[in-house]
Parts: structure tokens; sequence; C-alpha cells
């Protein structure tokens, strides 16, 4: 039978006498603004200093604090160790109510007969629970459905107002609609050559005061976290 192999030696344990002559500096400790001296081993990996006054002048400096986490309801946000740069993941974070366009044949004001809203009609209920949110809706049509560039325009403003209609018969408030008409010839790609309504909420993104202690992650949001800056 193999005899087990034999443990490495314990290193010897260090003196409190070679622990006072180990080199030492200055930095902060994770996620606060004072100033603490460290041994260079045990210090935390921030930026360093030789004497207290630099370091407190590098805080006064710096933009956020290292060693900081928190979330803006969908990102992770961080500080690197420089206290000069804001970390972020980055995750799409824009709202939507599952529909970003909706497709005309030429010239016609009549919405597809496969277009299904019921979910979108779903989504954008709870969207609009936002008191400030509004759905914008904008239409488009092509240089050659109109006769001229005002009947264009109003060819794109009619299937905005066909697609509002279509959400209102669904239980929608027509006044949290905005209406808007844009030049097809700005777009500038050739994929536009179908006229079309875009649905985009304004704000597209989740807003601090749609959160409550209900969220899972309530404590860890910045603004709640970090009251005082409302972020690190």
């Amino acid at each position: 039978m193999q005899a087990a192999p034999r443990a490495a030696p314990a290193p010897p344990p260090v003196s409190a006498r070679d622990r006072e002559v180990e080199p030492k500096i200055w930095t902060t400790a994770p996620d606060t603004d004072a100033c603490t001296q460290y041994l260079k081993q045990d210090a935390p990996e921030f930026s360093q200093f030789d004497s207290q006054p630099a370091c407190e002048e590098w805080v006064q400096k710096r933009r956020c604090r290292p060693g900081m986490r928190c979330s803006d309801g969908c990102n992770g946000i961080a500080c690197d160790g420089t206290g000069m740069h804001t970390l972020s993941t980055l995750v799409a974070c824009e709202l939507g109510i599952g529909i970003r366009s909706i497709e005309f044949r030429e010239k016609s004001v009549k919405l597809p007969e496969s277009l299904d809203l019921e979910q979108a009609s779903r989504l954008l209920e709870r969207a609009l629970r936002f008191p400030k949110r509004k759905l914008k809706l904008i239409g488009v049509a092509l240089p050659s459905e109109g006769a001229s560039p005002v009947a264009v325009k109003q060819l794109a403003r009619k299937r905005a107002e066909a697609v509002a209609r279509a959400l209102v018969l669904r239980g929608a408030d027509r006044r949290r609609f905005v209406i808007e008409v844009l030049d097809a010839s700005t777009l500038g790609m050739e994929g536009y050559r179908i006229g079309r309504v875009f649905l985009q909420l304004d704000p597209s993104e989740r807003q601090p005061e749609e959160y409550d202690a209900s969220y899972p992650d309530y404590e860890n949001l910045c603004w709640i976290k970090y009251p005082s800056k409302g972020q690190p």
C-alpha cells in the first residue's frame, strides 16, 4: 500500500516585529471615503499612497468609491480601483410592448389582418402605469405613395391614427399617445421600402419611481443604497 504524500510544511509565523517593518500604504476601505493605513500585502486593490494627505487628496478628486456596488434596476453598477471610472454591465434595458413597428400595404391605412394586438395591449397597459410615460406612434409613408409631400404626410398620419384607434378599442387611453410623422427620406436605409408605424415608449426605460419595496433587489438600487446622491 502506497504511503500518503506528506503535507507541505506550514510557513513560519510572522512575528509582530517583522510585521512592524513590512511596507505600509494608505488607501480607503471598500465603499468608504475614509483613508486607512494598511500593510501593503493586506490592502484592498485600490489606488495606494505613501501618506494620508496624498490619500485624502485622491478621495477629493475621485468620481466614485472603489468597492461600491449597486443596481440601476437593470444593470449592475460598480467603481474601478482608481475611483475615476464607473463600470456597468451592458444588458439592454429598453421597455417595449412586443411590437416595434406595423407594416402597411402600399397606399393603405388598413391594419394587417394577421396583426394581433392583444398581447401588445396588455404590455402597454403595464407600461403606462407610470403616469409620465407616453406611447409614440410614428407614421411613415413613402414618397411614391402620395401625389405630393403633403399627401404623403397625411397618409403617414392616418396610419398612426389607425393604430391608435385599434389600441383604444382594446382599452388604451388615447390621451397617452403622441402622433408623429417621419419623413421616409431621412431614414437612409434600404430596408424601409414599406410604409409603417413605429411604436415607441417614452421614456423607454424603467424609471426610479416605478420601483417599490416589493422589488426583489430593492435595497441594492443605487438611489436607495446611496440616497444622498442618488448614485454611488
